[in-house]
């Protein structure tokens, strides 16, 4: 329920959460980070979680508030809610993301971390239900992943593309159609179909080679059981 909850909240209030402009240049460095909006909708979320747990409390069957591993349960759940909470909102509010000339850094509590622009290779951009950018270098390993809930989410992505311009550098995108485009990051790209980043066609094959190989080990488990059962 709780799930439930959350999600169909930050349904309704995610445009608003995203609205305004929420990256700053200062000389060559662009610097981009999360809605102001989303750091308030956790910090927000705060008391009405935990007047939610005082309210399910006090719903309990005295049973229940009598029995101590019930109620080391309930405290454990909650607490773990509520913590998960602030640390969204802590993550939130100091993630930055930092573009120039030759560096891309990300900064969060989690700690740094620094991608050279010139070890990027391919930029590939998945626009679903949500928005993924991920950058890859030349030997199709993953660099970097960043959400397109990043504030001025376009504005980034034109300004990686703009910082990464070569001929060796390959954009793709991938969209609701289901099909994968690729271009050459020219600054006049001509977007042609695709099967992909090489780490996408790679996932692929390893779903369908654990498809074909599990279905059928499961199936003859399946039927071994059904056989012991009848013996």
């Amino acid at each position: 329920m709780t799930y439930i909850l959350t999600s169909l909240t930050l349904a309704i209030l995610m445009p608003l959460l995203l609205a305004g402009s929420g990256h700053q240049e200062i000389g060559k460095v662009a610097t981009y980070r999360y809605p102001r909006g989303v750091c308030w909708f956790f910090l927000g979320a705060l008391p009405v979680y935990g007047a939610m747990g005082i309210f399910i409390y006090s719903t309990m069957s005295p049973q229940d508030k009598s029995s101590i591993p019930n109620m080391a349960t309930f405290g454990t759940v909650w607490i773990c809610i509520l913590g998960l909470i602030v640390f969204a909102y802590f993550y939130f509010k100091h993630y930055r993301i930092q573009i120039d000339d030759h560096l891309l850094t990300l900064n969060s509590i989690l700690g740094k971390k620094f991608i050279s622009l010139a070890s990027v290779a391919q930029i590939a951009v998945l626009r679903g239900r949500a928005t993924d950018l991920m950058l890859f270098g030349s030997d199709d390993h993953l660099l970097i992943k960043i959400g397109g809930s990043l504030q001025d989410f376009e504005s980034f992505l034109s300004q990686l593309k703009l910082r990464t311009r070569s001929p060796q550098v390959t954009l793709f995108k991938w969209d609701r159609s289901g099909k994968w485009y690729e271009a050459i990051n020219s600054g006049a790209e001509h977007w042609v179909d695709s099967k992909g980043p090489k780490r996408f066609r790679d996932m692929n094959r390893h779903l369908k080679f654990i498809l074909i190989t599990g279905l059928p080990l499961i199936a003859i488990a399946a039927l071994v059981a059904w056989f012991n059962s009848r013996s």
